[in-house]
Formats: structure tokens, sequence, C-alpha cells
């Protein structure tokens, strides 16, 4: 899920990551206390407070969700590419379900050192 920083924050630990104001960074995991996320921006990760970042709802990405749960919501689907994006159990692991036909294909949604994200060979942020 991607976030909005609402205040910059600077790290006063190595365990956290920095950003600026308006910069979007991508939340991997939210901790038990429910007042951190796990966070990545540009390749670099760390912990941010939740407070600092509001949240961008996409219709599309569902969260965590099982496979079965994925290919659920899409075969009501009346068209053929009808998709959502869902995260695995694994913090930072997602996956792209689509609707082909009677069935629904998964893809192993892959990152690079820098924080792109790739199916086989196109990248995007």
């Amino acid at each position: 899920m991607e976030g909005i920083a609402k205040h910059a924050f600077s790290a006063t630990a190595e365990d956290e990551l920095s950003f600026i104001k308006g910069s979007i960074v991508k939340v991997l995991n939210v901790y038990e206390d429910g007042e951190w996320f796990k966070a990545e921006q540009d390749g670099r990760y760390g912990e941010i407070p939740k407070a600092y970042i509001e949240l961008k709802a996409h219709e599309w990405y569902k969260g965590e969700i099982t496979q079965q749960a994925a290919e659920d919501t899409l075969m009501p689907q009346q068209f053929d590419g009808a998709f959502l994006i869902w995260k695995e159990r694994t913090a930072g692991d997602f996956s792209l379900s689509v609707k082909f036909g009677t069935g629904v294909q998964h893809f192993k949604v892959l990152q690079d050192g820098v924080g792109k994200y790739y199916l086989w060979i196109v990248m995007f942020n």
C-alpha cells in the first residue's frame, strides 16, 4: 500500500526511515502496536510513524488475503483482465491475480535492489 507523507520525518534510530513531506512511501507491514509501519522508499527500508502518512486507497489492492480469496473475488467478474494485487504473508511480497477465461492466473510481483517492482522484465514504481 502507498502512503503520502503529511509531515517530514527524520530518523533517530538505524531501523527508521527518513522522508520528506509530500513524498510517497510503500507500506510493507503494520506493527502490532499499530503506531508504526515497516516501509520502503527508493530501495531504503525502515520503520515510519503511522501518524506521519496518509494511506492511499486503491480498489484493486486487497491487502493480506489468500490466493483462494483472490480467485473468489475475481471469478464473478464479467470481463477478462479484471485484476487485483494482494499481499502475501511474507512482509514486502505481493502477487498479481488476473481473471482470464474460466480461471484466474497468479503472478509473483518481484522487486529489485532499488525498490522497483517488476513482472518479468518490465519495472515500475
